[in-house]
């Protein structure tokens, strides 16, 4: 999980990284569907465009989206 964290802390400088505990935001949880953690929402305007379980939005996101 460090070195999770540690890719992570290097992608916020190039784009919007929120992260939230699903224990405390069960209304979030429950608004975009989150199943699992770690989960990676790309949301624009409020609309889920891309949803990711695991480390799979990680590597999407190291990819520059692609």
């Amino acid at each position: 999980m460090q070195g999770y964290k540690r890719e992570v802390k290097k992608l916020k400088s190039k784009v919007n990284i929120i992260e939230i505990n699903v224990e405390e935001n069960k209304e979030l949880v429950k608004k975009y569907g989150v199943l699992g953690v770690p989960a990676f929402l790309i949301v624009e305007k409020g609309k889920v465009k891309k949803a990711f379980l695991g480390t799979k939005g990680l590597e999407y996101l190291k990819k520059g989206g692609k």
